[in-house]
């Protein structure tokens, strides 16, 4: 799942989302691409796809369930902390407000996903809409990762028994 994110100020992101269903690398992943620049005659933006400039995220099935939760209660907040030895990122995935031009009141108008990576820093928003989208999309990757999970514990039981003596 891909979301497109620029905005005029030039503080936008690309965001996108993958799961890799088994193996070592089994997990859901972020992949978050900085704004790099803003046209505003067709009001796009292009994003910076230097490796060092990207921010990749690889989550826990527990990460997920909370931020899947939030997206289909549309409040709360999580708070992770990955540690790779190299390199602390500081993830949280929470609700945001906005504030009424005329009212000055603030009210709910999304969810956010903003990542400290070292020096790198970047922010999604995802309207309600969106994020309902991305909790669809986090079932179809819980699916895919336990199919698998499922298939290989299976497979396994089976040699298991095949291999038995009588």
């Amino acid at each position: 799942m891909q979301v497109y994110k620029p905005n005029s100020r030039n503080t936008g992101a690309l965001c996108s989302f993958s799961v890799t269903s088994s193996g070592k690398s089994q997990g859901i992943y972020a992949e978050i691409l900085k704004q790099k620049t803003w046209d505003e005659k067709s009001k796009t933006g292009t994003f910076d796809t230097t490796k060092e400039n990207k921010i990749n995220l690889k989550f826990t099935v527990a990460e997920i369930a909370a931020m899947s939760i939030i997206c289909q209660k549309q409040k709360g907040e999580a708070t992770f902390f990955h540690n790779t030895g190299e390199v602390t990122s500081s993830i949280k995935f929470y609700i945001y407000n906005r504030k009424d031009k005329d009212s000055g009141v603030e009210t709910p108008a999304g969810i956010a996903l903003s990542v400290t990576k070292g020096d790198k820093k970047a922010s999604v928003p995802f309207t309600f809409a969106e994020a309902f989208a991305l909790s669809r999309w986090f079932d179809f990757a819980f699916n895919r990762i336990f199919t698998a999970d499922y298939t290989e514990r299976k497979n396994l039981f089976k040699k298991l028994e095949e291999t038995k003596v009588a």
